[in-house]
């Protein structure tokens, strides 16, 4: 496929895209759910369409190096959705620019050339066990020492989770299980997926599902998912093209089985139907995107957090509030302290030093984003986006930019890639 005819492809794809979560939006989920907002501002929605298709003449074409797929993906997750409510909910103007500047900041900081790094290589066979034992070890210290009992009934998940709260594990142990469904599973679940072992890939996702079980964040599910699915992407020919077609069907089932809502209870059918509304267009599209704006809507009219609630600043600034950022902001927009309203990049970079922290943080993530394609010629692209993935989807989404760095195993991901590739072979790929 010539890069023309991919180019003209991606824009057809991304401008039914943009229609589809339109009505989305509209129809199934400002009905249903009392915080998003019908607001239309004709002349915002004709800026989001125009915007969105010059965005995508900038985007990569094709899968020549990793960063090419994270942008699409960074692009999809959340900034298309924020043009959407932008126009449809006439948010600020202010942060809209102020995201695509960033996002174009980004564009550009990932064409840095940067050197990999290297040290002595260890073999497939060795991270398997070590990854296979790490996680085993995580699961069976939290029953037996810390009492924690397995659930998997979906409707007892937030109990349990506050529950496991009066017993966590803090110290070393808290970055262990936190790395575990980030790093430790999908690099189990990868490696046995390149070994084309049955069992072992098997084995990971039943350590997933214990480590759920025990945990029972969705997210613990969600990213063995994510992984499969990328490394099945990122295996065919024309991955960003089977992407977007993949996003359009899951958008327009959405829309199909959503049902025609009246002023009664759901139950039965209708209740799962808008379920998977819920859990798909919502819940990846539309809520992330949101609490963007909430971060937005509160940090302009108060204090700056400057790092404070974090050990960058070493105690040196004050936190000004009572609450941690997700938590205030739920409380503030929601209306409980129980309800914890995480983001990522863009919401977290002008949490702390509002348009300077967006744009260092787009900065900062380019720089990852070539470092990783520094790789490419050592692993196959495929394998590092497949590894690296799930940290950055917490960064795109739901985490500060340091927190996903050093908790949520960006930074341990990229050192695995230390001892999975060297120089020392004279075919392409030294690992993968």
């Amino acid at each position: 496929m010539s890069k023309f005819y991919q180019l003209r492809f991606n824009l057809f794809a991304y401008v039914i895209l943009f229609i589809l979560l339109s009505y989305s939006f509209v129809f199934n989920i400002v009905p249903v759910f009392s915080w998003f907002e019908l607001n239309i501002n004709f002349i915002k929605i004709f800026f989001s369409f125009l915007a969105n298709f010059v965005i995508v003449t900038f985007l990569p074409v094709d899968f020549k190096k990793p960063s090419s797929i994270f942008m699409h993906i960074q692009y999809l997750f959340p900034i298309l959705p924020m043009l959407i409510m932008f126009g449809i909910s006439d948010l600020s103007s202010s942060y809209m620019i102020m995201v695509l500047a960033g996002f174009y900041i980004l564009l550009l900081t990932r064409n840095i050339n940067l050197r990999p790094l290297h040290f002595q290589k260890i073999s497939r066979e060795l991270l398997i066990i070590f990854f296979f034992f790490m996680i085993s070890i995580i699961i069976l210290f939290e029953i037996i020492v810390n009492g924690k009992s397995l659930n998997f009934n979906f409707f007892d998940i937030y109990i349990v989770r506050l529950e496991n709260e009066l017993t966590s594990s803090g110290g070393i142990m808290g970055y262990l299980i936190a790395l575990t469904s980030t790093v430790f599973i999908p690099f189990l679940l990868i490696l046995s997926l390149h070994r084309k072992s049955i069992v072992m890939i098997m084995s990971s996702l039943v350590l997933a599902i214990f480590f759920f079980g025990i945990t029972n964040y969705k997210s613990v599910l969600f990213y063995p998912f994510l992984v499969i699915a990328i490394y099945f992407f990122l295996s065919r020919t024309n991955p960003i093209r089977d992407l977007l077609i993949s996003l359009l069907i899951l958008t327009f089932f959405s829309i199909a089985v959503f049902p025609s809502l009246t002023e009664g209870e759901l139950i039965g059918s209708d209740f799962l139907r808008v379920s998977v509304t819920a859990l798909g267009v919502r819940r990846v599209f539309f809520e992330p995107s949101l609490i963007n704006f909430f971060y937005y809507e509160f940090f302009k009219l108060n204090e700056f957090v400057y790092w404070s609630n974090s050990n960058l600043t070493f105690g040196l600034f004050d936190y000004p509030y009572s609450l941690d950022p997700a938590h205030q902001i739920g409380f503030y927009f929601y209306g409980t302290e129980l309800q914890g309203a995480n983001t990522g990049w863009l919401g977290s970079g002008y949490m702390n030093a509002g348009y300077l922290g967006v744009y260092l943080y787009a900065f900062l993530l380019g720089l990852i984003f070539s470092f990783i394609d520094s790789y490419k010629n050592l692993i196959d692209s495929k394998y590092l986006v497949a590894f690296t993935i799930s940290p950055l989807f917490v960064l795109f989404l739901s985490s500060d930019f340091f927190s996903a760095l050093l908790t949520h195993g960006i930074a341990l991901s990229i050192i695995l890639l230390f001892f999975i590739s060297n120089q020392s072979s004279s075919s392409k790929y030294k690992f993968i």
